[in-house]
């Protein structure tokens, strides 16, 4: 063996056979969807549809990159770097559209290695995703016991239990972190396990935990991101004919999600229709048109992965794939990484 090629490790190893079965999940669930939908229907029933409300998608994951976009660069103002909100609103675009196009994922990863090369230091930048993320999980955490104690999920027995266990996560991640960030380093160091990311997070909510009424605008402004995506399902769905209050998209909503975010099929193929059709045949529509509020709300997803291979395209140097070599991941691993 050339002394030029380095061993594969484990960790790379079980990378590639994790992308390797996710790609035949994602075959298999194209192949299992072809035989159970109507897709002469489904377009029908998509061309009766408004144009508003086709672009509704894209407009609101416009709004939410916009919101993660002020949310990170208040983070990073108070870690003393300064960058532009239109410099973080581009790199937040960007990372969207590594995020879709490729196998591996990884908008974590790309933002916060353009970032980093933005601002000229990692330390910084890694802490103020990292507890971005963390704050993610305030609002997301309050819709799922909405969810849940209002008994709007009580007729979907599969989203009711992905809730409950994701609610369940997610306190413990956030009672974790306030306990890292009380007791400091020589808690973290003392842990058996996960004494690497336990150390980050405490480095990280103490660099941060100095300004809580600029934890508290960015978990605020979190909510607005849980709105934008509920609006977003809500009117596509109403539009197409389901029964769904306000008061139970709340709900119902960040349960979907919870589901569709889960790193099993390459960009929640197949995983999305079925949480869909799951989520709303209950509530009004047939198979196919929850399929097509499905990929309505995907084609925005698309349409803001395209924006952002445009930005990607004349970056300059910050083509290079921001994915590689780069270690640091701040996305905690209780925490799927959602539409943005």
């Amino acid at each position: 063996m050339s002394s030029s090629s380095p061993a594969r490790t484990p960790s790379s190893a079980r990378k590639t056979l994790w992308l390797v079965v996710r790609v035949g999940i994602t075959v298999c669930a194209l192949g299992w969807l072809s035989t159970q939908v109507d897709l002469s229907r489904i377009a029908a029933i998509l061309a009766t549809v408004p144009r508003w409300v086709l672009i509704t998608p894209f407009v609101a994951l416009l709004g939410t990159a916009a919101l993660h976009a002020t949310r990170l660069t208040l983070l990073l103002q108070a870690s003393a770097v300064k960058l532009r909100w239109n410099e973080v609103f581009s790199v937040v675009l960007r990372a969207a559209f590594v995020g879709a196009v490729s196998p591996r994922g990884g908008a974590d990863i790309a933002r916060v290695a353009w970032l980093s090369r933005a601002a000229g230091q990692v330390e910084p930048v890694l802490a103020a995703a990292l507890v971005g993320r963390i704050l993610d999980l305030v609002p997301w955490l309050l819709m799922l016991l909405w969810g849940i104690g209002s008994g709007v999920l009580s007729q979907n027995p599969p989203l009711l239990a992905s809730a409950s266990l994701f609610s369940t996560v997610f306190v413990v991640v956030l009672v974790a972190t306030v306990v890292l960030g009380t007791f400091g380093r020589p808690l973290a160091e003392r842990l058996p396990l996960f004494r690497a990311r336990a150390l980050m997070v405490t480095d990280a909510v103490q660099t941060l935990g100095r300004s809580p009424r600029l934890l508290a605008l960015v978990a605020i402004l979190g909510l607005g991101v849980g709105a934008l995506n509920v609006w977003s399902v809500f009117v596509v769905a109403t539009a197409l004919g389901a029964h769904l209050p306000v008061a139970h998209a709340i709900g119902v909503v960040p349960a979907m999600d919870t589901v569709i975010s889960l790193p099993v099929t390459i960009s929640g193929v197949g995983l999305r229709e079925g949480v869909f059709v799951v989520a709303f045949e209950p509530r009004g529509l047939d198979q196919d048109a929850a399929v097509a509020a499905a990929w309505t709300r995907w084609s925005g997803e698309i349409a803001r992965a395209l924006l952002g291979g445009a930005l990607f395209a004349i970056g300059g140097p910050s083509r290079a794939d921001p994915t590689m070599g780069y270690d640091a991941h701040p996305q905690n691993d209780s925490a799927p990484e959602t539409d943005e």
